[in-house]
């Protein structure tokens, strides 16, 4: 799938407009399942322990940041498989 994700994070001085650039994902999916792709501010594992295992199967995640090649990263770009 190509895609741009579009989000904004609440933050302590103002709100966060976040654009991802097109990216490009290649992933299998399975005949009769459910899937989900969204931009969020925490990973897959932070995510899952914070809402107690209810978010699904990740099957893939790729992490984004501001500048390009940075390891400092700001949001990832989650697909999950539904339950």
């Amino acid at each position: 799938m190509e895609v741009f994700f579009r989000s904004t994070e609440a933050g302590v001085t103002g709100n966060k407009n976040l654009v991802s650039e097109k990216l490009s994902i290649d992933i299998d999916l399975e005949a009769g399942h459910v899937y989900s792709a969204a931009m969020y501010f925490y990973s897959s594992e932070d995510r899952n322990e914070y809402y107690k295992g209810q978010t699904g199967k990740a099957i893939a995640e790729v992490p984004l940041s501001i500048v390009k090649g940075s390891d400092q990263v700001k949001a990832y770009v989650i697909v999950y498989e539904e339950q």
